[in-house]
């Protein structure tokens, strides 16, 4: 955590670069982590998860004003936003034959192979508020991932195929007077890792 800003001088827009002249405010960041992988006739699955909650202000124009509303040279980006929270979090399980109890029965080309999912949700789509343009509303993407790894080395190469799901902020979740592009996000993404 830390301060931002100090003299609360003119409005920031004049001078963009220079951060000192913004209203003082706290920014945060918190995070939590979980990782649980049961041994027993279980083993070889796994969970992951993480946390993120972030409290802070955007640069002056970082964020669309829809309506227009705001002061200063571009009445369409937000002049001086009020501080604002965003948060998000993952969670991923998935199950690693190497590491489960069929390892010793399964055959050889079986073992290296790992089936994951993951779930990603984030408020990262920020616009000004329709009724007063210096409060910032949030609202949040989920990527939901199939995924399927290979091990050739363990993590030092792997080849990774994800297919991700994208549910972009529409509808009612957009709220009232707002609407978003409908982009259709969905991607099929294949890696091959090398690590040394």
């Amino acid at each position: 955590m830390g301060v931002h800003g100090e003299s609360a001088g003119a409005d920031p827009v004049a001078n963009p670069i220079n951060g000192l002249n913004r209203n003082e405010n706290w920014a945060m960041h918190h995070d939590a982590w979980f990782y649980y992988a049961p041994g027993g006739p279980v083993r070889g699955w796994w969970i992951r998860a993480e946390w993120a909650w972030i409290k802070d202000r955007n640069a002056p124009g970082a964020v669309i004003d829809v309506l227009g509303a705001s002061t200063g040279d571009d009445g369409f980006a937000q002049t001086n936003g009020k501080p604002f929270s965003s948060q998000g979090w993952f969670i991923s399980t998935g199950y690693k034959i190497a590491d489960s109890r069929w390892a010793d029965c399964s055959y050889s080309w079986l073992k290296p192979f790992e089936f994951a999912f993951r779930w990603d949700h984030f408020q990262n789509v920020q616009v000004a508020d329709l009724v007063n343009p210096s409060h910032t509303d949030d609202f949040a993407t989920d990527v939901y991932t199939l995924g399927v790894n290979y091990y050739i080395k363990g993590h030092n190469a792997k080849i990774q195929a994800n297919y991700n799901i994208v549910n972009n902020p529409d509808g009612d979740s957009a709220g009232a007077n707002r609407t978003f592009h409908d982009v259709r996000n969905d991607s099929f993404v294949v890696n091959f890792q090398v690590s040394f």
